[in-house]
């Protein structure tokens, strides 16, 4: 493909974006590998959830992908479209996980080697799909998978000030997060899953009593993905609509930062690169 900033020439991201996310045939399957900037990916993929071109144009500000993260999309015969995970980043060890370009030498050199990397202010929300799975020692395998990766996340990308909340019907997952954070979770009202704009509202704020601090949200595929899509300036309705277009999987992780003057950056929308691969 020939580069392109999206903001300033869509016509030829457009023009990317039709030709690469066409339908298969009935009879055929393949698999499509585009390796790019952070800017155009993200345009690809709002088009693909249906946002029109002025805004997909500019949507990729409200993204901060780590490096080599991969974002899938699956396209039916029929040329419907399901994005299953966005910048999911758990295929790498904590050890190699970075967010932010650097030019030229840093001081990783002085370091052994170590990555140049700081956490992210504000406060970091985990969102969590709960892990529904019939099989219990699968479930539970999934969840310990979950809650090794967050607990991962607090050594170097966002605050070990942790808090676990969740729906009903996540209690389970929740409670496995909770140990491992050492926080018994908040049971949020009934209502939420039907309703989740209270719970946005409430904890899609900046911290008030730290510069940083992270909340560990656990709930079904509904709820999670409308609290994505508002963080993505979707206004409810759109959110709601907006959902229909994402298939994120049973334990997997999304990431939101937001800054102290209520920015939002999603970082990753259902990574389940840390589960193991007979789980996926």
């Amino acid at each position: 493909m020939r580069e392109t900033d999206p903001t300033k020439n869509p016509m030829r991201a457009e023009d990317a974006f039709q030709r690469l996310f066409a339908a298969p045939p009935p009879d055929g399957s393949d698999t499509l590998i585009i390796v790019a900037h952070n800017n155009i990916i993200l345009y690809l993929l709002m088009r693909a959830a249906g946002v029109p071109m002025d805004k997909a144009a500019q949507a990729w500000r409200l993204f901060h992908l780590r490096h080599a993260a991969i974002t899938r999309v699956d396209i039916a015969a029929t040329g419907q479209k399901h994005i299953i995970y966005v910048g999911a980043a758990g295929h790498i060890a904590h050890d190699f996980i970075t967010w932010n370009n650097i030019s030229g030498e840093d001081a990783s050199a002085y370091r052994g080697g170590a990555a140049e990397r700081h956490k992210f202010g504000g406060r970091m929300m985990v969102l969590v799909r709960h892990s529904a799975v019939a099989d219990l020692h699968s479930a539970s395998r999934s969840v310990e998978a979950a809650a090794a990766q967050i607990k991962g996340f607090t050594g170097y990308m966002c605050s070990r000030t942790v808090s676990v909340v969740c729906t009903e019907a996540a209690q389970h997952t929740a409670s496995v997060l909770g140990m491992v954070c050492k926080q018994a979770p908040q049971i949020l009202p009934d209502s939420i899953t039907e309703h989740p704009e209270a719970a946005f509202l409430q904890f899609f704020q900046p911290p008030e009593q730290h510069s940083r601090d992270t909340i560990v949200m656990v709930a079904e595929d509904g709820p999670i993905l409308y609290w994505l899509l508002r963080a993505l300036h979707m206004d409810p309705a759109e959110a709601k609509i907006g959902c229909s277009f994402y298939r994120i999987g049973q334990a997997s992780i999304a990431l939101v930062n937001i800054k102290s003057n209520g920015s939002t950056k999603v970082i990753a929308v259902g990574d389940t690169g840390h589960l193991p691969v007979d789980l996926l």
